[in-house]
């Protein structure tokens, strides 16, 4: 009696034990086997390898197009080409077809006409140059009214610098000065530096007691004629009337410099020393213009 009850109690401890190690299993995780290791890294190497031909298809689609429209462009430009040429061909067909219908009739034509106009060109230039040195002649002549008639037959755009400055000294003689400045700004015009004009101008504006005009207007013509005397004098007789000595002082000691023998220069470059109260060399230049005056 004693073996069966052990026996019994043996079994219900052993079925008690087994429940309590197969609750403790559920609530911890059981590790992997080596197999769903193995088939994790299949499919992982599936996916990759599949991702990849992806890849590859795309890149070869996207190649394939690039081949594709590559190739196209050539055979585009090929047409263009082609059609342009064709073009070509067709004008130059035409020309052709024009010229044996019309031979040389242009060519005729535009020489005949530039052969007329040369000619009309050339005998226009050779009467206005006769205009010209028949107008100079009668202004030497002192002929003042038929000068400037013949002047004026000239036409406009056919006018020398030397032209207008002429037609402004018969005006400026007539008594008509706003004329002549506009003649001589003409002659300007047409040559920036022919220095008479500034000059004529320049002595207009001292005569009018505009002195920093004549100023303006004789440093020009000392720009364009660096070696002409009677625009220093001139500028030297304008700073005089300014009241700028020194500068006038500067400027006759190099109009005689360039010409000597002009009294006028002696006898203000004087009176400029004088006037800066030097008087020794004031009786020098004035000695000098007496020199000057009693040889001539």
């Amino acid at each position: 009696m004693k073996k069966i009850i052990l026996t019994i109690i043996s079994i219900l401890f052993l079925l008690k034990s087994t429940c309590s190690a197969s609750d403790l299993l559920s609530k911890f995780p059981t590790k992997k086997t080596k197999e769903s290791k193995i088939e994790q890294i299949k499919t992982n190497e599936e996916k990759k390898t599949i991702e990849k031909s992806k890849k590859d298809l795309t890149s070869k689609e996207s190649k394939s197009n690039k081949s594709e429209s590559k190739k196209l462009l050539p055979k585009e430009q090929k047409t263009k080409d082609i059609k342009n040429k064709e073009d070509n061909d067709k004008a130059t067909n035409s020309k052709e077809h024009l010229n044996i219908k019309n031979p040389f009739k242009k060519e005729k034509l535009s020489v005949g006409e530039d052969m007329v106009s040369k000619e009309q060109i050339k005998e226009e230039l050779e009467r206005v140059h006769n205009l010209s040195q028949q107008a100079v002649a009668l202004y030497n002549d002192n002929n003042l009214d038929e000068s400037l008639s013949t002047f004026f037959k000239i036409p406009e755009k056919y006018r020398t610098a030397q032209d207008n400055l002429l037609i402004g000294n018969i005006l400026l003689d007539l008594g008509r000065r706003e004329d002549a400045i506009f003649m001589y700004k003409r002659a300007i015009l047409v040559d920036e530096f022919y220095y008479k004009p500034y000059y004529n101008i320049g002595n207009i504006c001292l005569n009018d007691d505009k002195y920093f005009m004549a100023i303006d207007y004789y440093k020009k013509t000392i720009k364009y004629a660096p070696e002409f005397s009677y625009a220093y004098y001139n500028l030297a007789c304008a700073y005089i009337k300014a009241g700028d000595l020194k500068k006038a002082k500067s400027k006759l000691i190099k109009a005689i410099e360039l010409k000597n023998t002009e009294p006028d220069f002696h006898y203000n470059l004087a009176y400029v020393y004088k006037k800066l109260e030097k008087p020794k060399l004031a009786q020098m230049y004035l000695d000098n213009y007496n020199k000057l005056t009693n040889g001539q």
